[in-house]
């Protein structure tokens, strides 16, 4: 029984030292750090430093901030490096920095020179109504659906009961003035307008826009026998036939989701 204790002990004190070993090597021994690029003042560490969007980015705008490399983790994959450092220098600001923020990569960005579509993609217009619709919330990439105004159409004339028949109503008096809605989509927006960037990286590289009521959606169809395929196809072409014929008119868009910026 005493044997059996012994080992017992002998065991928890085997499991303990390989614990403290693990924390000794952990803390104790010297580790290594990685460099990233932080917004801030090299002289002050304790000034405000605020860059606007539009702004450009100038070395003084930028310090090193150093992490150990057990707690970068995947960090590097993400944020600059202090090494790259001149990368960014004269890049202009899409968005609003402060001291303490961190320079990521996917921040620095650029907006596309011209508008090019996949194998296999269409692209759709569709012109929406300036009074349920901010062009400026929306960007390429998110997913919207369309929501149009239709009426239904009447009875057809029936009988008096004189036996004669009413009058024939005209065009505009054949739709009920009650309207309902339809709903088309979701489709990926490609363009708003001449606008094929954020409205942060339009904006922080000062790129004239026009015409952003002009949503353009693309249409990749790589196999129309696919059910979700063919149906954003019929979904589009009837929507484009709708708009065309000044059938649907006063369109509306309703967000459903947004790009990660």
């Amino acid at each position: 029984m005493k044997g059996m204790q012994g080992l017992i002990v002998a065991g928890a004190l085997g499991v303990l030292g390989v614990a403290l070993n693990s924390f000794y090597l952990l803390y104790k021994t010297p580790d290594k750090n990685v460099e990233f690029i932080g917004i801030g003042d090299k002289n002050d560490e304790t000034k405000i430093i605020t860059i606007e969007p539009g702004t450009v980015i100038t070395k003084d705008h930028l310090v090193e901030v150093v992490i150990p490399e057990r707690n970068a983790k995947n960090l590097k994959d993400f944020v600059y490096l202090y090494a790259d450092l001149g990368t960014v220098v004269g890049i202009t600001a899409t968005r609003r920095y402060q001291t303490g923020d961190l320079l990521y990569r996917e921040h620095v960005r650029t907006s596309p020179t011209e508008l090019k579509l996949e194998p296999g993609e269409k692209l759709i217009w569709i012109p929406v109504s300036g009074n349920s619709f901010v062009p400026e919330l929306v960007d390429p990439g998110d997913r919207i659906e369309f929501v149009v105004p239709v009426s239904e159409p009447r009875a057809p004339p029936t009988p008096s009961v004189e036996g004669g028949v009413r009058p024939v109503e005209s065009p505009q008096s054949s739709r009920v003035s009650k309207k309902e809605t339809a709903t088309f989509g979701p489709f990926r927006v490609k363009s708003l307008g001449t606008r094929l960037a954020s409205s942060g990286v339009v904006r922080g590289n000062r790129i004239p826009t026009s015409q952003e009521r002009l949503v353009g959606i693309v249409i990749k169809i790589e196999d129309e026998k696919k059910v979700e395929q063919s149906q954003e196809l019929e979904h589009a072409k009837e929507l484009q036939r709708g708009v065309l014929t000044r059938e649907y008119q006063d369109i509306g868009v309703t967000l459903l989701e947004k790009v990660r910026l």
